[in-house]
């Protein structure tokens, strides 16, 4: 291994190629509607719906890259307080 570089396994090199086939295919589908800022007019469902997806992958994604941890450190917890 060489100094200074991080080592590829298998399991970072898919994980790189599905999170830019995820990107590829989020940027395709919130290009192919048409944006409305009027939510009364008929093709105004699809974008919500196509928005809708778009932060539903971006909270997956999330989720699965803190793997569990917190998003933000509990100053209070740490410093050993008792909530009442």
């Amino acid at each position: 291994m060489r100094h200074g570089h991080a080592q590829r396994t298998p399991k970072k090199v898919i994980g790189a190629h599905a999170g830019l086939v995820v990107m590829l295919c989020v940027g395709d589908m919130l290009t192919s509607v048409r944006v409305t800022a009027d939510v009364a007019a008929w093709h105004a469902l699809p974008v919500w719906l196509t928005c809708g997806d778009a932060e539903a992958v971006a909270v997956w994604g999330l989720r699965v890259a803190v793997a569990g941890q917190p998003l933000f450190r509990d100053e209070i917890q740490e410093a050993g307080a008792v909530a009442p």
